[in-house]
């Protein structure tokens, strides 16, 4: 095991990464029939645990959203159109999202204080919507009131803000639409 040891500390540090793992996974191998042979309850612990861990993986590779386009266009986005953020912190760049509807029948979301292009949400509910590319995925849900309008934008987007953001105002832009180009 130390010679074992010796080896894939050796291979790492000349940048041989494929072959130092190797040898880790061969010393992993080994301590387990070890275990298995002193400590068969440790063993088997271990055993249930990577078959649960194996599980878990299984499930969060199906529960990922699939990108399948942009889907079907609405005419009732508009209402949605606006800022997002928390009231009592608006000061001389507030860190706000926004929502606009596009002129092709869309809803883009984004941060205000990026220039990062916005993301182009795919409806999947009346005031639900969700984003997915290769790198992130996540949901928006715009909570509304009796009369349609938006009291606050409800998202898992991992950015460091609330997870509920309040309606602060209406997008600043006088056009009909929001004119954005759809990336591919």
């Amino acid at each position: 095991m130390q010679g074992m040891t010796s080896l894939a500390v050796e291979r790492m540090q000349a940048s041989d990464m494929q072959t130092g793992q190797v040898v880790y996974e061969m010393i992993a191998a080994l301590m387990q029939v070890q275990m298995a042979e002193y400590m068969p309850e440790v063993a088997a612990a271990a055993r249930a645990q990577q078959e649960a861990d194996r599980e878990a993986a299984r499930q969060s590779q199906t529960q990922q959203p699939v990108v399948t386009g942009p889907g079907p266009a609405r005419d009732d986005l508009k209402r949605f159109a606006g800022y997002y953020g928390e009231p009592d912190k608006q000061g001389p760049t507030p860190r706000n999202l926004f929502a606009l509807d596009t002129c092709d029948g869309y809803l883009v979301a984004g941060a205000s204080w990026g220039d990062a292009a916005p993301w182009h949400l795919t409806s999947v509910g009346e005031t639900t919507f969700e984003y997915a590319d290769d790198y992130r995925s996540f949901t928006i849900r715009f909570e509304i009131d009796e009369s349609g309008k938006p009291i606050a934008m409800i998202h898992d987007i991992d950015i460091g803000l609330p997870n509920r953001l309040e309606y602060l105002k209406d997008a600043p832009w006088d056009e009909e639409c929001f004119m954005v180009e759809r990336g591919h």
